[in-house]
């Protein structure tokens, strides 16, 4: 990994205002495998998502929750070959979601590994790349790469570190680079909050929203937690959900966060589940009661001032089941 982000340093050049598509590396992630006879049928029991529908090649967001339906982990899931399926999690999460998977496998025919792969995404125009580019919300694998096409623009590319350091050099002529941080303004602006160390085994997946981006499914059967995520579904009790924020100044409150209203009883009412950084402004997402979003009352960290003000999301004006 090292010599991957040392690599893309110093191939990073300046931006160009004659090219429009960005590209980025992905060291905020990882990719765990899981690979063998039982690995599909083995993550339906334990994830939140339809395994069934890679075989119509859909790429898939998905949590892994404890019994308690917190979540441990989410993923985003791909089959890069026949018996395998590659799952995209956050790199500081990325040892614990795997010991969490390795308790449930040993009685099935498949194993599961964190492989050494690196990621390159892509906004904009995309250029001529080594593998066909699949449709919007789909996914293909070949010549060692695996393609994510997320409905929302993005595309990420994973390979091993020496392919992607090719790819890279073979694409820089005809993108401009950026940091990560781009990427992460990417999804806080489209209402997509990903586990992450701070946040691990803290919420259930619809307060994460998940259950309005098809990340849950209702109806493909038991899996671990699916009791209690099911409960908050059908009978309505969760009143904490996912919303987004913006703040003027460049950096904002980081990922685990507490947020209070300002008034005198400083008690936490949100906590930030994803941060974004960048010169146009900083951009968030948290997690708070239904109550406080309602209200519209200004939101601010413990120890600042600084006043964060609400913004909409793109999939529903309030995230009321």
């Amino acid at each position: 990994m090292n010599e991957w982000l040392e690599f893309v340093s110093a191939h990073s050049p300046t931006h160009r205002t004659d090219v429009s598509t960005i590209m980025m590396a992905m060291p905020e992630h990882r990719i765990l495998q899981v690979k063998g006879r039982d690995a599909a049928t083995f993550l339906q029991g334990q994830l939140t998502c339809d395994l069934r529908r890679l075989e119509q090649k859909e790429l898939l967001l998905g949590a892994h929750c404890n019994p308690k339906g917190r979540m441990i982990s989410s993923l985003v899931l791909a089959r890069t070959e026949a018996d395998t399926v590659g799952m995209r999690v956050r790199a500081n999460i990325a040892e614990p979601a795997l010991a969490a998977l390795k308790k449930y496998i040993v009685f099935s025919k498949a194993t599961i590994s964190q492989t050494e792969q690196v990621g390159i995404a892509l906004l904009g125009d995309f250029p001529e790349l080594p593998v066909p580019l699949p449709p919007p919300g789909s996914f293909a694998a070949g010549s060692g790469l695996t393609l994510l096409h997320h409905k929302s623009g993005v595309l990420e590319i994973w390979a091993e570190p020496a392919q992607a350091m090719a790819l890279w050099q073979q694409l820089l002529p005809s993108v401009n680079t950026a940091p990560t941080t781009r990427l992460e303004r990417h999804w806080a602006e489209h209402g997509i909050a990903e586990v992450q160390a701070a946040t691990a085994e803290e919420f259930v997946p619809q307060m994460f929203n998940y259950h309005l981006v098809d990340a849950i499914s209702f109806k493909k059967g038991c899996y671990t937690g699916q009791e209690i995520v099911a409960r908050m579904h059908y009978k309505g009790q969760l009143k904490k959900h996912l919303y987004r924020i913006l703040g003027e100044a460049a950096d904002g409150p980081v990922v685990g966060a507490e947020l209070v209203t300002g008034d005198e009883s400083e008690k936490a009412v949100a906590i930030v589940v994803a941060s974004a950084p960048g010169p146009a402004g900083w951009t968030g997402l948290v997690v708070t009661t239904d109550e406080i979003r309602s209200s519209g009352a200004a939101l601010q960290g413990k120890n600042s001032n600084t006043k964060l003000t609400w913004s909409e999301l793109p999939y529903a004006p309030y995230a009321i089941p």
